[in-house]
């Protein structure tokens, strides 16, 4: 039995594994068992900039931001499984040993963002002021969108859960054959089966005008959401 904590999920989740053994008399016939379950809790915290758009009207061109998000993930993992073997050996000659594994691995997770929509502030009639420009792009400034930030969208949130899972299994069969002084023959056959999936993936996603400002030119960029407009189309 174990336990691992995670910090920033604030979670202690259990491991446990088991094997078992066993053998006749004879020891002509053996089995192995072992079976494991894990889970765990995952969060990942992040701000990301989703690539850039030339968001000068004129000949020139100024790169700014096209999403700044800032995102959460959080993720519960369970892991299933067990495998056996069996070995017999009827004769000095001749052996058989059967092998078989399964495991299910359930991965659901919640993805939510909560993203300042530069391009389509500015791509449906918003602005770009108070601007730091490096070389083409504008590290910092300030974005609203429609008349002022009060109208069509500057901030979007979106959130979306999958409910998603794999599953393998796979058995074997190996069969050798002593037939004659330092000659042996081994014959193999074996079925394996994957399958993942993501069953359902409900998503949501709310918008709202507003303005917005930023700054990259850190070590992680900064944005600061003073004003925004619930409701507005």
């Amino acid at each position: 039995l174990q336990a691992v904590h995670t910090e920033l999920a604030d979670q202690t989740d259990p491991q446990a594994t088991a094997l078992v053994s066993w053998k006749n008399s004879d020891e002509t016939l053996g089995l192995l068992a072992a079976a494991i379950y894990q889970k765990r809790e995952i969060r990942r915290d992040g701000v990301e900039v989703l690539g850039y758009f030339d968001a000068d009207p004129g000949p020139a061109v100024v790169d700014a931001p096209t999403h700044i998000g800032s995102a959460l993930f959080e993720q519960e993992r369970i892991r299933t499984g067990g495998n056996v073997a069996v070995q017999w050996r009827p004769s000095d000659d001749l052996e058989f040993n059967l092998t078989g594994l399964y495991t299910k691995f359930d991965a659901d997770n919640v993805n939510a963002s909560y993203i300042a929509w530069g391009v389509r502030a500015i791509g449906n009639g918003g602005t770009l002021t108070n601007t730091t420009i490096q070389g083409n792009t504008a590290v910092a400034g300030t974005i609203s969108s429609l008349n002022g930030g009060t109208e069509d969208f500057g901030v979007v949130y979106d959130a979306i859960q999958r409910f998603a899972e794999t599953n393998t299994a796979n058995i074997d069969l190996l069969t050798t054959w002593d037939f004659a002084d330092d000659w042996s023959a081994s014959f193999r056959v074996g079925y394996t089966k994957a399958e993942g999936d993501t069953s359902a993936q409900p998503f949501v996603e709310l918008g709202a005008a507003g303005t917005f400002s930023y700054d990259l030119r850190g070590n992680t960029p900064q944005v600061a959401v003073p004003r925004v407009i619930a409701g507005a189309t």
